[in-house]
C-alpha cells in the first residue's frame, strides 16, 4: 500500500458486495462505490471486515447512499492509474432504496 489518510464521506453503492474468508476465519467484504460529488466521479473499492461486512451484505443494496468513516489508501498498480481503497470502520445509512416484499423498487 501507499499513503493512508482518514476518510469520512458519502458514497453510493454501485454493485452487490462480495465476501470471502481470509485465513479461513476472518470475513472480508468488498464493494464498489462512488463518492457523491458534483465533479467527475471515480470508482472506489471499500473493504469491510467481520460483522460490519456481513451487515453491509445483508442490509444495504445497489443505489443506497451511506456515510462511511475509515482509512483511505492508494494502491499503486502497473498502469498509470492508481486505485483508491477505503477500509471502513463505521457506517451510517443516509438514503436507502425501498423495496417491497416482491423485490420491486418503490422509489
Amino acid at each position: 500500500m501507499g499513503d493512508t489518510n482518514y476518510f469520512s464521506g458519502t458514497v453510493k453503492i454501485l454493485d452487490n458486495p462480495t465476501q470471502k474468508l481470509v485465513k479461513e476465519k476472518i470475513l472480508m467484504t468488498k464493494v464498489w462505490v462512488e463518492i457523491a460529488q458534483l465533479r467527475q466521479n471515480k470508482l472506489i473499492l471499500v473493504v469491510f471486515w467481520g460483522s460490519l461486512g456481513d451487515e453491509i451484505k445483508h442490509i444495504y443494496q445497489i443505489n443506497d447512499y451511506l456515510l462511511i468513516e475509515g482509512y483511505s489508501s492508494i494502491k499503486k498498480t502497473n498502469s498509470k492509474l492508481n486505485r483508491i481503497i477505503i477500509t471502513a470502520l463505521k457506517v451510517y445509512p443516509l438514503f436507502l432504496t425501498l423495496t417491497s416484499a416482491s423485490g420491486k423498487n418503490l422509489n
